[in-house]
């Protein structure tokens, strides 16, 4: 097939088309056409999946101090999927040479280069195989024509595509298959000997459109999958795991049995399904990020979670839905956070009417904002170049409306293209993505600057000198990007090589490192720079210190020096340290437990090794309510090879009951509450100084409290407190007080309790805990809330108010005091007319880092860091404002180091109309930075997030920059909640061309007056 047959092209369309539409229904090649019944004239479809078309048609809880965070994506993702199932992209046939694999591998991350992407979607398992070099699954019959035969010459295409990939500044994420096994095939026999479907049969289900898959219900196939996640993360440097839509084919699936002998507990053979599924994505989420690595876990998943007409959280659609045919609750993975990312295949056209693109933008952006997770948008590259002139389709044109549409929407964080050989099928579809993804749009300088504006330091380049690293350096990198600057009126050569140099005299390398010492030789017009580069192999696997004796080691049993408090029927694991091969118990309240090692086998050689012993406790029920029970303090006995001791733990373990008084007072101005007890993902809330509620648990070293509210708040924060009778609120008449700058709602309390106030969806929610009762109260004229609704959930009384104007809500907060919490809804200033539209507007600045917090450094090293930078921006962002009326606030005026804290408690003080902070961004120094580019806002409160957006499409309307759109993260300055309150990365200092921009008095003097424009265009 052809694309330029016009008659077949069309024909197949319509049979994606409807097949993406409407539910699955594939028949295997040799069975008779099946009708779907759905739509007149389509009678069957090609027996492949989503992502497993041929050319013409498409394919597509506990946190531990050790897990990874979720890496930071410095600019627009652009991905293109590589199919290497029955050869579709790569290799172009099967039984190549090894060279003929690398030169293949070689020219496509050329060309992807030279279009444009930076992240290539690479398929290493397409059914049940592997291009990789792996101790679970078999050698892909894809690469030599024969499964389980390894390609020739040891080649390993993974390792090869991440290195190559790599060199060229592109990410090279890993796409699996979990559950698919073969295609086209129910014979078993016909799989190589060593896979597992072959060894373990009663995995396997034969479904009836003719492939074969695991069976996802199994427990032995989610760890099959989870062990192959594992392999790969730590055997190769990806970028990232991938899953396709591939999860249950449909709803007609033979898993009787194992749903009879797993899914007790589940009524509804769906929700047991959903909930199959639902581990496999947790559990691979959990893996990834204990692999300690900065590895990004995404799906792509059909584009409809579920249709408006069966969930009315669903879309305004009318086609097949992931929910109920594919059992993936993928609206779910995003709430929850076990994704990275998410890449919904939209393949449908603006205003399709089953399926509109912009509706489902629209769904999956309001899915996804306010959440850590980035949106990629799966965009059906192949139907560009439809030949009817009458189609969507024709040209790229409907292309570019969809990336222009994304370009629109704060939530899209990127775009991947199915797939990589109809950008060459096609001509045209690689010259447009070419042109819409290279084009680097110039800054128009500023004419002139006013006499009275700040100026930056003078900078002259006249000598060669390298800023990154700014001396002589070990790492264990392989590749490293050397930022250094020189006179630019004479040819520069490292090595004997030239080097590109800026018009300003800034240069910028990637270098290879091998093992030892690197030397990088810089010569121009006579002189010599020489920078030295060690590159030492990591520390990890070493041999680790031996005890000296056989014993429990000292300071490790827990508790440790604080009590440990929890209520009935939770958890507690007991630990301590003691050597491998030793018989641990722990002795509480008369009952003794035997711990389990982390470990059985000690290192190679004579010694004694320690590991971790534990021992998972539950706290039994039937202790009296009201009242606090001391269980007792854990003693552990060992005995290794003769030799017994034992050691008592430092800190009891208490049973705290519903009801019992003990209070925790917030002595702090602020504490912050978080969902658990670890800091990951941010607060969300915080609780006034004077507010108590009652302590359920205390727990992890005794550094958090677990409030009676749910919520966790740390030790530092608080004050406990044993009280002798029950924490009871009775709330009088709250009054309503309104003013031309905020409402405020003031909640006499006859006993201080704890108040947690949230705002989405229009809607502020607000909360007193341990409240008798819930009066209601007239909303008065003028008021900011349209509507009022009082419930009492539990022993909290919730207030919901409905914002009559929810853009005009820019703050809200609240406060003790003389025995009542005082709520307060900020309104949004409005902008004066005339020449002075700030005035009466109090904006707070930050210029970020300082001192001896440098930030990030470029070309000239710490002669002019990120914190240089941004105090000049500052300064200059400062005047704009001041010319325009209002007040400005900064929190350092030189080169100061100023805390985190320090800064946000400035702003909670101040309480400004607006707290804007500013900074350069980069990569980290083994990634080439040559074509990372562009400006950025950050923010982290829902009332911060039209600033955000605005602010950044205003810079990049003004001056031209780059556009890396307005991004949601849990930044510890964006916390404030009394305003707006955002960070700004100017551009990335690490970029030879975008640092002579930064440091330039007229490229700053054009930004500073873009951001202040925007800042009036925000509050008229």
């Amino acid at each position: 097939m052809v694309i330029g047959m016009k008659k077949v092209q069309r024909i197949l369309t319509l049979l994606l088309t409807v097949f993406m539409i409407f539910p699955i229904i594939p028949a295997s090649a040799s069975s008779p056409p099946t009708s779907i019944g759905a739509v007149p004239g389509v009678s069957s479809f090609p027996a492949v999946g989503v992502h497993d078309m041929p050319v013409i048609a498409v394919y597509n809880p506990q946190t531990t101090p050790q897990a990874a965070e979720k890496p930071e994506r410095t600019e627009e993702f652009r991905g293109v999927w590589v199919s290497t199932v029955i050869n579709l992209d790569y290799p172009s046939s099967t039984g190549l040479s090894a060279a003929k694999l690398k030169e293949e591998a070689i020219s496509i991350l050329d060309n992807c280069k030279a279009m444009g992407f930076n992240a290539v979607i690479f398929q290493v398992r397409p059914c049940g195989d592997a291009f990789y070099k792996s101790s679970i699954f078999p050698w892909s019959e894809f690469i030599t024509g024969t499964q389980g035969k390894a390609p020739s010459d040891g080649f390993d295409p993974l390792e090869f595509w991440v290195t190559e990939a790599h060199k060229r500044g592109i990410e090279l994420h890993a796409w699996i298959n979990p559950y698919r096994i073969a295609r086209n095939s129910h014979d078993l026999n016909a799989l190589a000997a060593s896979n597992p479907a072959r060894k373990n049969p009663d995995w396997v289900i034969k479904h009836s459109d003719g492939h074969m898959y695991y069976n996802p219900g199994i427990p032995e196939v989610r760890q099959l999958v989870i062990d192959g996640v594992k392999e790969i993360v730590q055997n190769y440097d990806v970028d990232g795991i991938h899953l396709d839509d591939y999860f249950y084919p449909d709803n007609t699936v033979a898993d009787s049995a194992a749903y009879k002998k797993y899914g007790g507990g589940f009524s509804k053979l769906d929700d047991w399904r959903r909930d199959n599924v639902d581990q496999v994505i947790k559990e691979i989420s959990a893996a990834v990020k204990l692999s300690g690595k900065s590895v990004a876990f995404g799906v792509s998943p059909f584009g409809i979670w579920a249709n408006k007409s069966s969930n009315s959280l669903g879309s305004n659609t009318n086609g097949n839905q992931s929910y109920s045919n594919h059992f993936a609750d993928t609206r779910k993975w995003v709430k929850s956070g076990w994704v990275d990312y998410i890449c919904p295949q939209l393949y449908w056209n603006i205003g399709f009417a089953a399926a509109d693109y912009e509706i489902l933008l629209k769904w999956w952006s309001d899915v996804c904002k306010g959440t850590s997770v980035d949106l990629y948008i799966g965009h059906a590259a192949y139907r560009s170049g439809n030949e009817d002139k009458n189609s969507p389709w024709y040209g790229t044109d409907e292309l570019k409306r969809q990336l222009d549409m994304n370009s629109k929407t704060p939530e899209v964080k990127g775009s991947v293209h199915f797939r990589y050989s109809f950008f060459l099928t096609y001509p045209q579809l690689g010259t447009f993505i070419r042109s819409y993804y290279t084009a680097a749009p110039s800054p128009s300088p500023m004419t002139a600057l006013p006499a009275d504006y700040p100026k930056a330091q003078a900078i002259s380049n006249t000598s060669v000198s390298v800023g990154r690293p700014d001396s002589d350096i070990s790492t264990t990198f392989s590749e490293y990007y050397i930022l250094g600057s020189c006179n630019p009126a004479y040819p520069l050569y490292m090595n004997g090589n030239p080097v590109e140099v800026t018009k300003n005299g800034y240069f910028g390398v990637m270098v290879s490192l091998n093992n030892g010492v690197n030397t990088f030789t810089f010569t121009q017009n006579g002189q010599t720079f020489v920078r030295k580069i060690t590159r030492s192999s990591s520390s990890s696997g070493s041999t680790p210190t031996p005890l000296s004796k056989a014993e429990i080691v000292s300071g490790s049993t827990y508790p440790d020096v604080y009590d440990v408090y929890i209520m009935p029927g939770e958890k507690i694991t007991f630990r301590c340290t003691a050597p491998i091969g030793a018989a641990v118990t722990v002795t509480l309240a008369g009952k003794t437990y035997n711990l389990t090692p982390a470990t059985t086998k000690a290192p190679a050689g004579s010694g004694i090794y320690a590991t971790q012993f534990s021992y998972t406790y539950t706290m039994p029920e039937g202790y009296a309510k009201g009242k606090i029970h001391n269980v007792g303090t854990p003693v552990y006995k060992m005995t290794y090879k003769g030799v017994s001791s034992s050691k008592t733990a430092t800190g009891d373990l208490k049973c705290i009951t519903e009801g019992a008084p003990y209070y925790a007072t917030v002595t702090a101005n602020s504490a912050f509450i978080y969902s658990s007890s670890s800091t990951t993902g941010g607060p969300i809330g915080e609780l006034s100084r004077g507010m108590t509620d009652y302590i359920t648990a205390v727990t992890t070293g005794g550094t958090w409290v677990r409030l009676a509210s749910g919520y966790w708040v740390q030790r530092v924060d608080v004050d406990r407190v044993h009280g002798a009778s029950a924490l009871v609120s009775n709330i009088s008449a709250p009054v309503y007080t309104v003013s031309d700058k905020a409402d405020a709602i003031k909640f006499p309390l006859s006993a201080m309790s704890s108040a947690h106030v949230t705002y989405s969806d229009g809607a502020v929610e607000f909360r007193i805990s341990n409240a008798a009762n819930t009066p209601s109260f007239t909303l008065p004229a003028g008021s900011m809330i349209s509507s009022l609704s009082v419930t009492k959930d539990g022993s909290s009384a919730v207030y919901r108010l409905t914002l009559a104007s929810p853009n005009r809500l820019d703050g809200y907060w609240t406060e003790v005091q003389n025995g009542s919490i005082v709520l307060t809804l900020k309104r949004r200033p409005v902008a004066s007319p005339g020449s002075s539209p700030l005035k009466g507007l109090t904006i707070m600045l930050d210029a970020g880092h300082g001192g001896s917090d440098t930030g990030a450094i470029g070309p000239l090293g710490g002669k002019m860091a990120e914190k240089d930078i941004a105090l000049n921006i500052t300064k200059k962002v400062k005047y704009e404002l001041e010319a325009l009326g209002a007040t400005v606030l900064m929190t350092r005026t030189d080169d100061r180091l100023v805390t985190l804290a320090d800064r946000l408690e400035l702003s909670r003080a101040a309480r400004p109309d607006l707290f804007l902070s500013i900074h350069c961004n980069a990569v980290e120094v083994n990634k080439n930075a040559q074509s990372i580019y562009g400006v950025s806002t950050w923010y982290r409160q829902n009332i911060s997030a039209n600033l955000s957006s605005q602010m950044v499409n205003q810079i990049v309307s003004d001056i031209g920059r780059y556009n890396r759109r307005s991004n949601y993260s849990n930044l510890y300055v964006c916390r404030g909640r009394w305003s707006p309150s955002l960070i700004v990365e100017t551009g990335f200092i690490c970029n030879p061309s975008e640092f002579e921009w930064l440091v330039d008095d007229m490229g700053q003097g054009e930004l500073a007056r873009s951001v202040s424009n925007s800042i009036v265009n925000y509050f008229k």
